[in-house]
């Protein structure tokens, strides 16, 4: 992948001072680097997806280039599909989500997380929202 000065900076800050994790370190590993991560290396739960949607903040070019991660596994597939649904959840379930220090639970989006991580294939329900 050839990502400019810019984006290799955000890339560098990231890996300096970001929030890391073994699913947003994935992210770098194959986005950046082409390496193909562990297979279990996948968000599991709210905090692991909050670290790996911090990168994808704080490293726009990681986000456009994104939907590469589903040609990992079937799980990485599914949770790229489902990335923006997963946000807006997490988002309405605690509000600040992206601030340094969160403070609430999310069950419905850790439970889309794990529907989509598992061997279920990715069976999920969907929930109407008020």
């Amino acid at each position: 992948m050839n990502l400019s000065y810019k984006s290799l900076l955000d890339v560098t800050r990231w890996l300096s001072m970001g929030e890391r994790g073994t699913s947003s370190e994935a992210i770098v590993s194959y986005l950046v680097h082409g390496y193909v991560p562990a297979r279990d290396a996948l968000p599991k739960n709210m905090q692991d997806f909050r670290r790996c949607e911090l990168l994808l903040q704080q490293v726009p070019a990681l986000r456009s280039i994104f939907e590469r991660m589903g040609s990992i596994s079937p799980e990485w597939a599914r949770l790229a599909e489902h990335w923006d649904e997963i946000k807006s959840t997490l988002e309405h379930e605690v509000p600040g989500i992206w601030d340094p220090k969160p403070d609430g639970h999310a069950p419905r989006a850790t439970a889309l997380i794990r529907a989509l991580v598992s061997a279920n294939n990715g069976k999920i329900e969907t929930t109407n929202r008020a």
